[in-house]
Formats: structure tokens, sequence, C-alpha cells
């Protein structure tokens, strides 16, 4: 089914995000998602740039348009557009270094307006005769961190298929108005049911997360923040493994688990809501769709000194599988019935950390080429000059996994407005 200039709604998460993105220029950034995707071969730049509009014509979230009011989105047709190159290959090493930073710095510093069509950018930079780097920015409130794979994923396939010359062998993906539609029905169903377990969850009076700090909280959360990694290595990891696998609990699980072990040290409070983001793609089919398709959970638990860390580890799976049994449904105004309001120095009423674990995604190929996703975490050590640290938090603290088979990667994102770099990595 077409819908092409249909005025569609925002669901509750998008207004969620279109709210919190028209705070300031900051919050505007923090809701960018961006991708790095370094190429090393010869690439054809035609073919990556019918690959994008292809992987835009099969995603219509891409090309959507909000209006100014917050309320509403428009799904426009497809546009011919040609991919912005720019070419430093035949500059010298030092000039190269200062000019990569300049395009780098200003793909950072560009915004992305939902109201208009700069929804999804993509930028090329050619450094050598075998060397790119293709940028992505997209919106957070119509990509989600899964959507960014599926999109490089579906690029890698359109451009195999174009460099090849295979006929198209591509499903039709489900369009995020399709998942909006049955997830609002699924919502209607389970309403009743969904409320009555979060207003058991989080009756009484809730625990605000007090972390020690460097700064005092403004009055309006400035979203500013930065970055900082480490790594997990595999004898601790393996260590974790073997825990939950003795007591039927996922890695995730355990590390949550001990995530809030450890903030319950630092802050001295033994209840804490933490917030994990879940998807809502449960369905094959729903895995095809691009679109903020994720629900935030506040997981609440109560940890006493009576309680072991196993016991502790099975309440912890408990909350959570309960929770994610009743992801849908809008918090907005579960919230609005509790009397939650929002405070506008923190990231939303309930929620100020966030942990996360992404799961390994599989390598991407393009056609007789090498390619490299470049992140704070894994970094090129051959492209001086790359900057591709967004400056922004929508957190006080972001706590996100990536896991291999030799170590963890975390990336832990943080509000510069209350810590400083010294005290994350103390």
């Amino acid at each position: 089914m077409e819908v092409e200039d249909k005025i569609l709604p925002l669901t509750y998460d998008q207004r969620d995000i279109w709210l919190a993105a028209q705070i300031n220029t900051k919050s505007s950034s923090a809701y960018k998602e961006l991708i790095y995707l370094q190429f090393e071969g010869p690439l054809n730049v035609e073919f990556l740039n019918k690959s994008l509009q292809q992987v835009i014509q099969s995603h219509s979230s891409l090309r959507t348009i909000f209006h100014e009011n917050g309320l509403y989105q428009t799904i426009k047709d497809p546009q011919e557009s040609k991919l912005k190159i720019y070419d430093i290959s035949l500059e010298n090493e030092n000039i190269r270094e200062q000019l990569l930073k300049n395009w780098s710095k200003s793909f950072l510093e560009m915004e992305l307006r939902p109201e208009s069509d700069s929804i999804f950018i993509p930028s090329l930079i050619k450094i050598s005769a075998n060397n790119y780097i293709l940028a992505l920015a997209v919106h957070h409130i119509v990509a989600d961190g899964y959507s960014v794979s599926l999109i490089l994923k579906d690029l890698s396939i359109f451009y195999n298929i174009n460099a090849k010359l295979l006929p198209p062998i591509y499903n039709i993906p489900m369009q995020f108005w399709e998942f909006a539609e049955k997830e609002a029905d699924l919502t209607k169903k389970i309403k009743e049911e969904a409320i009555s377990y979060w207003k058991n969850e989080l009756k009484g009076p809730l625990p605000i997360l007090e972390m020690p700090t460097d700064y005092m909280r403004p009055h309006v959360k400035s979203y500013a923040g930065e970055h900082y990694n480490f790594k997990i290595e595999k004898k601790l990891k393996n260590k974790l493994q073997e825990v939950g696998k003795n007591n039927n609990i996922t890695l995730f699980t355990t590390l949550l688990a001990a995530f809030k072990i450890l903030l319950s040290r630092y802050t001295g409070q033994n209840e804490l809501i933490i917030g994990v983001p879940c998807s809502k793609r449960d369905s094959e089919e729903d895995k095809t769709c691009v679109g903020h398709c994720t629900a935030l959970l506040p997981i609440r638990t109560i940890q006493h000194d009576q309680i072991s860390v196993i016991e502790f580890l099975k309440l912890v799976r408990s909350q959570l599988y309960n929770a994610i049994d009743n992801k849908f449904i809008n918090f907005n105004s579960l919230f609005h019935e509790l009397g939650l309001i929002w405070d506008m120095s923190r990231s939303t009423p309930l929620i100020d950390v966030i942990f996360n674990m992404d799961s390994i995604t599989d390598p991407l190929e393009f056609d007789n080429l090498k390619s490299n996703i470049i992140s704070i975490n894994t970094p090129s050590s051959d492209l001086k000059g790359l900057e591709i640290e967004n400056e922004t938090s929508k957190f006080d603290l972001f706590m996100n996994i990536t896991g291999n088979a030799n170590y963890l990667d975390v990336v832990i994102e943080f509000s510069t407005d209350l810590f400083s770099r010294n005290f994350i990595h103390s």
C-alpha cells in the first residue's frame, strides 16, 4: 500500500523525541545518529549513490517530513539526489589531514531538521585512490540503533546487486507507518493489563537516582556531553558469562545487575530505576522496518542488605522479563496518571541513566572492497584528522556495551553538565 504525501500522526515515542530535540541546538544534535563507513579498494561511486537512493526508496521513514507542530508527519515521494563527494586525494598529507578534519567537523555540527528534507544525509570523502569514508547522519526520530545496522545491511545488499549486475532479489520491508498501526492495535488490546502492571511496579515514592557529581545540576539540561570507552577483557567476560550460565541468566542481565550494584554503592541507594531500551520488533517482518521502534523501560529494583548476589541477579531477570512483556504502552500517559512532572534539568520524568547492550552484527560485504565501521571504540589509526565524537548526551549516563568473542567494548556517554572525564574514569 502506498501512502506517499499522506499525513500521518507521530507515535507517542516520536513525540517525546520531537519535544526533547526542540529544547536547544545541543538537544537537537543529541538525537542525531552518526555512522562512518571506511572503504578500501576501487569504490564505484555511481553504484554507491544508486544504492543509497534504493535504501531511501525502500524505507519511507527516511523520506519523511515532520510538521512544525510536532503532531504529524508526511511521507514524500522518492526524489533523485546526487551524493556529495569531497575529493582531497590530490593534496599533500598535511593538507589532507586538515581537510579531513574540516569535513568531519562540519558533518558533526550539521543540524538535521525533521521539518525539512534533511532527515537522512549522506556524505562521501575521497582520501586517496582507494580510500574513502562514507558518513551517514539520520535523525533518531526515524531510526533507532537497530535501524542503523539495517540501513548499512541494505546498503551492502544493493551495492552488491548493482556491482554484479544481478537481478533484484530484495524483499519489500515493513514500513514504519505499518509498524506504528500494528503497535497501536496491539497497545489497545493489552492496554489495561499493561497499565495495571506498571501502576503496580511504579507505586509508592519513586527513587530519584542521585549520583555524586562534579558540578551542580543546571536548571535546564544543556545536553552537552562526552564519551569514555574501555574494554572488559576476555577473562572477566568469561567469568561473568559463567556466573550467568550457572543460574540460567543472560550476559546482558548479569551486566545490568552488576551495573545496578555499582550505582548502588556510588549513590548509597538500595532502590534504583534504570532505563533499558527494548526493541518492539517481535516478528521477522518487524525486523525489516527502519524507524523508531524502541521502548525505554524503567527497571526498578530494591537491593536489600540480606539479599545475595545470585538472588539479586534472579530479581533483575524477573523484573526485566516482566517489563518486556508489558512494553507496549504509552509511558507519557502513564507518567501523567502517576502525577510525574518532567523536570527540565533531567532527561525524562523517571529515567536519568540508561544501560544497553548491542548484539553482534554480521560483517558488511561490499563487492571487491574492504569495509570497516569507524566508531568511538573502534577508531581508524590511519585516518589522522577524522573527528567523529558528537559531544552531546541525552541522559546523565548512558552505558552501551558491544560484545565479541574476545572482549566487551564499553562506551559511556555522560553529561558534562554533571561529570568530568576524570570522575567517569575513576
